[in-house]
């Protein structure tokens, strides 16, 4: 099962710490989000804001979503 990481970043500085949180195996904090994909994607909703999308696809919503 493929792991998955999204992040709702700001600008260039919020991704960069939020993949430095990662890399360190610490908690991805504020707006970003970690999980396993499962093998039967889910149906996309692809309505609301990007942090119920960037969950929704890391819990296994299928690739289009964003």
């Amino acid at each position: 099962m493929p792991v998955r990481f999204a992040v709702v970043a700001d600008g260039v500085p919020d991704l960069l710490a939020a993949l430095e949180r990662l890399v360190k195996g610490v908690e991805p904090g504020p707006r970003a989000y970690l999980g396993t994909a499962s093998a039967t994607p889910a149906a996309a909703d692809t309505g609301g804001t990007l942090e119920a999308r960037a969950r929704e696809w890391v819990a296994g919503a299928s690739d289009d979503i964003f």
